[in-house]
């Protein structure tokens, strides 16, 4: 059996639930090693799969909003990682070395994609952006090492929502990937007592939002830590199997992250988000979404205090997840 050394960047959970979507399809097909330093969620998402711990990446630094990019800090922590990418880079081969993977993956790493070529192992790339697009925005930071990494890599599977990702000679394009529903709504209900009849807002934000609810009736409330003008929000922490919640809910408000928008379209939920038109990823993300008439970002929100109307939600039809099709890239690839 042949064995895939699956990379994940350590920034943010849309990677890791995508990735987490992608190896549960092909966990029975070949054998995995995942390199990331999450391990908990990963050790909950994904049991039996042994996990490599250990720092895959540095991405943007976020503002406390959780929404915006500190561009200050980011260049600096960027700048400081970078300036030991062929340190990095050697450590990462000499890792590589010893599990010697028929195949490398990466969402979107480019260290292991530079280690390797290196080594003359084929990889893939896996993502809706890659950190050119990011980077490309701070003034003295030297593209070249990424622009390499990225150039060299065998394959990109780009996912839509996406930048635009010309750093790739070959790319194929698919669908969204978003993990599958593996809990009834009921059972989800049941769980956190909330009546069936009930319905249902999955607020998934930090505590510097404050939001207020007009022309509600019969609903709940449920947040990660965002505020609320009801004394009976159901306060939660945030949980691995977010799709099945998602899918529970009658509508999901939240910030303009890979994951959510994937798991809110592939159940067909009505979601609303928060997005900083600065963020290089959060603006392809909403110039996609527009492209299918999905038009719900929701306006001045910088002083953390949001209004929603039940008048303003809007629906929109459930895309199918392609996590089969990726699953048929990779094996054919291997």
């Amino acid at each position: 059996m042949k064995t895939i050394l699956y990379y994940i960047s350590d920034h943010g959970l849309g990677h890791l639930t995508r990735s987490v979507a992608i190896i549960r399809d092909i966990q029975n097909k070949t054998k995995i090693l995942i390199r990331n330093s999450n391990i908990d969620f990963l050790e909950k998402s994904l049991p039996g799969i042994p996990i490599l711990e250990g720092k895959t990446d540095q991405g943007a630094i976020i503002s406390d909003n959780s929404i915006s990019i500190n561009w200050k800090e980011t260049e600096s922590a960027v700048t400081k990682w970078y300036s030991n990418f062929k340190s990095n880079t050697e450590s990462e081969r000499i890792i590589i070395n010893k599990i010697k993977p028929d195949l490398i993956v990466s969402d979107i790493s480019p260290i292991p994609l530079f280690a390797a070529k290196k080594l003359e192992i084929p990889s893939i790339a896996i993502s809706n952006f890659t950190w050119l697009d990011i980077f490309s925005r701070l003034e003295n930071f030297d593209l070249k090492d990424l622009e390499l990494s990225y150039e060299n890599t065998s394959l990109c599977i780009q996912l839509p929502f996406s930048t635009s990702m010309d750093v790739f000679k070959n790319k194929k394009k698919v669908g969204i990937i978003s993990k599958n529903i593996t809990k009834t709504n009921d059972k989800v209900r049941d769980e956190l007592n909330i009546d069936k009849s009930k319905f249902v807002v999955f607020i998934n934000l930090p505590k510097f939002f404050k939001i207020t609810f007009r022309n509600f009736e019969n609903f709940q409330i449920i947040s990660t830590g965002a505020k609320t003008n009801l004394d009976n929000t159901i306060f939660i922490n945030p949980i691995t199997e977010g799709q099945n919640l998602i899918n529970a809910s009658d509508l999901v408000i939240c910030k303009c992250g890979y994951g959510m928008i994937t798991e809110c379209l592939s159940s067909g939920t009505p979601f609303q988000l928060i997005a900083d038109n600065n963020h290089p990823e959060q603006k392809a993300m909403i110039d996609k979404l527009e492209t299918y008439g999905i038009k719900n970002v929701i306006p001045n929100w910088e002083n953390g205090e949001i209004v929603i109307d039940f008048n303003s939600i809007k629906y929109y039809k459930n895309f199918k997840n392609e996590n089969s099709i990726v699953k048929n890239i990779i094996m054919e690839f291997l």
